[in-house]
């Protein structure tokens, strides 16, 4: 999924933004990671793993989780797979 959305928001440039909520246990481990996606995607890592608040205040159940917001900022999808992803993002973006 992680190489799609990599491919995505080089298709729409700086009309995607993505933000990725690492349950990585350190801050080292995530930057490696992210330095590894060569992508220019923030990411927010509080080191605190599947007890972190950032779960339960996006509402994120699983690993791979994903919300889709619209310009306005309202959540629009939440819970897609990568290919109703895509669909959602063609809608939104084109």
């Amino acid at each position: 999924m992680r190489d799609r959305l990599l491919r995505l928001k080089g298709e729409y440039g700086n009309r995607l933004a993505l933000l990725g909520i690492s349950l990585d246990a350190s801050r080292n481990t995530c930057r490696l990671s992210l330095r590894n996606d060569s992508t220019s995607s923030a990411a927010i890592c509080d080191q605190m793993m599947f007890e972190s608040p950032l779960l339960e205040t996006f509402g994120l159940g699983r690993v791979s989780d994903n919300i889709i917001y619209n310009a306005q900022g309202r959540i629009v999808e939440r819970g897609l797979n990568i290919n109703e992803i895509e669909t959602k993002l063609k809608a939104l973006l084109d």
